[in-house]
């Protein structure tokens, strides 16, 4: 800390001696007159910008619609250029020009600014470029950056028993942040390459999105530990440390982790499967992260399901093999009813649905089927049963379509549909 301070009055005796010396005078009138001649260069060319005449249509159109697009830079630019001129001048009479050079590299990083740097938008890269590129190539082009790197290397620090020095300390910050936007960017990257794959099915995709995020995550953390310094060899310590807190505090998170791995490799489930739970929750398996499955409804919620209960807790897996559905109607007529009128009506409403799997099947098990459930108090309870392909929810509308050709038919062939009633007599 002590030689940190000592630079740092030191700097200050320099930059009060230099700022007032004839020599930085001097340096500041160059740039000044610079200043003045590149101001009216500017305003003629923007006056002609501004002028409708042939000017517009001649021969170098081509040029002019060019410098058209920068325009607001043409100022910093032509300053810029004509600081060669007090430097040539100045430099080969031996006379110090440091400041002269420190206004044209801060002229440069500003042209570099409005090129590239304002168009990368509000992200981490332009954050780094701003806080981290221009600060280093300033202090590199005033020629103060070895200077720089020398002092930051001599201010050190001690916390207990570690020592660090202020430039180890920046760098793990610089790195740490680089390291993080790499991570993340290689991981939402790699995710949609992978996704992408059409070689690959669903189980196949996840399984191998997680290999990519775990290898990544290693491999970032190696690269800062070994940025930081700190010996990869204490790393065994350290997982005995960790095996120890899995058997506590971690192990929850750690079986999750485990059951998402083993719940990929036995294929129990994929995505788009539509699971039941032992609780009642059901959805569109929509994605398997490290820790938890999820499940969308057709409510158009997304309900979070552990990892662990697709292996300790019993689940239906409605369209794990077969697609194929079978779903139950249930309707009532009345007693004088022509039964087999009826059963072949119904059966024939629902092979007539488009969804629905018709007579057409070559499995006679999949073919609608109509049949007697119970005789029952104001009728009798007739069963029907359709298979469909896929789930009649969200979308489909299967069930409920069937119902309503079911009430027009009955209506057309006078079908009564029973109901209970009680007859009320009042006796004198």
């Amino acid at each position: 800390m002590e030689a940190f301070l000592n630079w740092w009055h030191k700097a200050q005796e320099q930059v009060i001696s230099y700022t007032t010396s004839s020599m930085f005078a001097t340096q500041v009138g160059a740039v000044l007159v610079v200043v003045l001649v590149s101001w009216l260069i500017n305003s003629f060319i923007q006056r002609q910008f501004e002028k409708d005449t042939d000017f517009h249509r001649n021969w170098i159109v081509t040029v002019y619609d060019t410098v058209a697009k920068f325009r607001a830079a043409i100022f910093p630019i032509t300053i810029a250029l004509l600081l060669f001129i007090p430097i040539i001048i100045l430099g080969e009479n031996t006379y110090p020009i440091g400041f002269i050079q420190a206004v044209q590299g801060l002229l440069f990083l500003i042209i570099l600014y409005r090129f590239f740097v304002e168009r990368m938008g509000d992200g981490l890269l332009k954050f780094i470029c701003l806080y981290l590129l221009y600060p280093m190539l300033f202090l590199y082009i005033i020629g103060y950056l070895d200077e720089t790197v020398m002092y930051l290397e001599k201010a050190k620090f001690e916390v207990g028993n570690i020592s660090f020095n202020l430039l180890t300390l920046v760098r793990i910050l610089v790195f740490g942040v680089i390291l993080f936007w790499l991570g993340s960017t290689s991981n939402s990257v790699g995710k949609r390459v992978i996704r992408d794959k059409i070689t690959l099915d669903d189980t196949a995709k996840e399984l191998s999105l997680k290999a990519f995020q775990i290898s990544l995550f290693i491999a970032v953390g190696l690269i800062f530990l070994q940025i930081a310094g700190i010996d990869l060899t204490a790393l065994v310590v350290l997982g005995g440390a960790v095996g120890v807190g899995l058997g506590f505090g971690l192990q929850q998170i750690a079986s999750n982790f485990i059951s998402g791995i083993i719940i990929l490799t036995d294929r129990t489930i994929r995505i788009g499967d539509y699971i039941e739970m032992e609780d009642g929750k059901a959805g569109h398996l929509a994605e398997l992260s490290m820790r938890s499955a999820t499940l969308r409804t057709f409510e158009g919620k997304d309900v979070m399901v552990p990892n662990e209960r697709f292996i300790t807790t019993a689940f239906t897996n409605w369209t794990h093999e077969n697609l194929l559905q079978r779903y139950a109607l249930h309707v009532s007529v009345s007693y004088d009813t022509d039964l087999d009128m009826v059963f072949t009506l119904l059966r024939n409403i629902c092979a007539s649905h488009p969804q629905v799997v018709g007579f057409e099947h070559e499995d006679i098990q999949y073919h609608p089927d109509a049949e007697i459930e119970e005789f029952a108090d104001s009728g009798i309870n007739i069963l029907i049963e359709f298979w469909m392909e896929g789930i009649d929810d969200g979308r489909n509308k299967v069930g409920a379509e069937i119902k309503y050709q079911i009430w027009k038919q009955f209506k057309e062939n006078n079908v009564v549909i029973p109901y209970p009633h009680q007859e009320v007599r009042i006796i004198k």
